[in-house]
């Protein structure tokens, strides 16, 4: 991290300040990329100022503000703009040199690097692909590179291109910003501030609630989420009242009010509903009259808001301590159809049960008893061996017993 630090560094302080101060010097010396405005006076008319305007070829776009060279640069095009910068600047040619040095050394390294992955995916991931392989890799990019540039000299279609793979990579951020979260908890488990095997989990991950009717829940929850919300929150009412004649595992009456069936509850309904309809409709009416987007924008934040604060609810209902508010947060504003599916599922069951499904808990009573019963076999065989009463054991026990390797069923 040293090195993009500090190169990151001399940028925005030396080459960046630089090209900076060259562009407003020249604006102060009235320079433009159409026209050069020079001011001259008068001897005639001493407290009169002229202003010459020519037309500005390439030569026009440098000027001299105290002292020094400055060009402009924004008359340039980007790939000119580095050298144009550079020629202002002392030893212009060496410079100029260097920077095709490491333009060279960028490209041709990254196209290598890009090489070797292609051909280790290609090779159905051998680490040490054949090196003739990897040439015709790094064969094909370049050419593909070079008909892109020559095809498309004015810069329409290759723009196009760049755009394209912009919008593709946009759906990463969403998968990086879980994966710093990701990073974040994992660094606190690291440093033994989180102890994974203490915490309560969601009694389903967020990913998987929708997988086993994707055609039916999924796409639901997607248009309509507030259903879902609407009834966990009706599922958890109708458990939580049934919480007063019931006691849970410590001997508590699990009984939360903000799940009380009363009138409240209409006023939560009311939001899921009315900030999502509102949300779609002026969105809706964007088509029609241009403003109603920002409306669109402002009932969403409303809902999101509405619906992490239901979703905090709803973990301390159950006592669900494995995530944070941002990835509750994440949750509704990029997954919100599987986030309304996973409190749905959730509110399936009682607050005083483990947030684990039923076959694990049917599994782990069935291990139980099986370790007590193997448990039970081995101290009768060992009283047996111990009276002598080898008689009355099996042989093959009898052996494994003096062999040392234990009782087996």
């Amino acid at each position: 991290m040293v090195v993009p630090t500090l190169f990151t560094s001399l940028w925005l302080t030396i080459f960046g300040g630089v090209g900076l101060w060259n562009e407003l010097a020249s604006i102060q010396n009235g320079v433009s990329c159409d026209s050069t405005t020079i001011s001259t006076s008068d001897p005639d008319m001493p407290n009169t100022t002229w202003f010459i305007t020519t037309s500005a070829t390439e030569d026009n776009w440098y000027s001299e503000y105290d002292g020094r060279d400055v060009v402009k640069l924004s008359c340039y095009g980007t790939a000119d703009m580095l050298f144009a910068l550079l020629s202002a600047l002392p030893l212009p040619t060496t410079m100029s040199i260097l920077a095709i040095v490491g333009l060279l050394t960028y490209f041709i390294t990254s196209s290598d690097s890009a090489s070797h992955v292609i051909d280790v995916l290609t090779a159905n991931g051998n680490e040490e692909p054949p090196k003739l392989q990897r040439i015709f890799w790094a064969i094909s990019e370049g050419a593909v590179a070079s008909v892109l540039l020559s095809a498309d000299e004015e810069g329409g279609s290759l723009s196009a291109l760049q755009t394209a793979s912009l919008v593709a990579a946009l759906p990463f951020v969403i998968v990086l910003l879980f994966e710093v979260l990701a990073t974040y908890k994992m660094l606190q488990i690291h440093l033994g501030e989180l102890n994974p095997e203490e915490l309560v989990y969601w009694r389903f991950d967020l990913f998987e609630c929708g997988l086993p009717h994707w055609k039916t829940d999924l796409l639901t929850a997607l248009v309509f989420p507030p259903y879902y919300q609407m009834r966990a929150r009706q599922k958890m009412i109708q458990r939580n009242e049934a919480q007063l004649d019931r006691e849970d595992v410590a001997g508590d009456i699990k009984y939360v009010p903000g799940y009380a069936d009363n009138a409240f509850k209409y006023i939560w309904f009311t939001g899921y509903w009315v900030t999502w309809f509102l949300t779609i409709l002026f969105c809706a009416l964007e088509f029609a009259q241009t403003g109603f987007i920002y409306l669109g924008l402002t009932t969403y934040v409303f809902w999101i808001f509405l619906s992490v604060g239901n979703r905090n609810m709803i973990k301390s209902y159950y006592e669900i301590d494995s995530s944070n508010v941002l990835f509750d947060l994440l949750s509704w504003m990029c997954c919100c159809c599987c986030a309304a599916i996973q409190e749905d599922l959730q509110s399936d069951i009682d607050a005083n049960i483990a947030p684990a499904s039923v076959n694990d808990d049917k599994e782990t009573e069935l291990k139980l008893k099986e370790t007590i019963k193997n448990n039970d076999k081995s101290l009768e065989t060992d009283n047996l061996l111990s009276h002598g009463k080898t008689e009355a054991v099996p042989k093959y026990v009898a052996d494994e017993a003096e062999n040392g390797d234990g009782i087996k069923d």
